[in-house]
């Protein structure tokens, strides 16, 4: 009987429970429950100083660009690799005022056109394809110089015109 009895009047208590946890849960916002919290807290306002002796530790935060430092991941183990921070900073001179998409329009175009220099007509240093036709073959005597060209023609011919996705281009 009195099992009968515990089943019979569970479910109400569990749907009660539930209702009344809901109608109560709707009435505290998170941002409510903040607000009361704080209030309910003295505020105060603490400072470390931390002791000058053998063994203890400082650190400090330093905002740096990240952007090379992914290039040069991005390039490790290919021809590129040497020559990561110059074509960072080759496609900043061209394109200064974004936030570096003439460099990851170059990695992306050679790595379609030669997986980032694994595959470039022999002596070219011509990682992009950039005058390679029909009609011949554009060598440079370096990466660099190669880089430099890319970076002032792309910019001038495409991203000043306004061919900024590859959906335009």
């Amino acid at each position: 009987m009195k099992r009968l009895l515990i089943c019979v009047l569970w479910l109400p208590a569990v749907l009660l429970t539930l209702g009344a946890a809901f109608l109560v849960a709707g009435q505290f916002t998170p941002q409510a429950q903040f607000t009361l919290l704080a209030k309910q807290l003295p505020q105060y306002i603490s400072y470390i100083s931390l002791p000058r002796v053998l063994g203890a530790f400082y650190s400090s935060v330093e905002a740096v660009d990240a952007v090379p430092q992914r290039v040069a991941n991005y390039v490790r183990g290919t021809r590129l690799e040497p020559h990561a921070a110059y074509l960072v900073d080759t496609c900043k001179q061209y394109d200064p005022n974004t936030e570096y998409p003439l460099v990851y329009w170059y990695l992306a175009i050679a790595r379609i056109e030669s997986a980032l220099c694994k595959r470039i007509p022999q002596n070219s240093h011509n990682c992009t394809g950039w005058g390679i036709h029909s009609a011949g073959t554009l060598r440079y005597s370096s990466y660099e110089e190669a880089i430099a060209d890319w970076c002032k023609g792309f910019s001038e011919n495409y991203l000043n015109e306004g061919l900024t996705t590859p959906d335009l281009v």
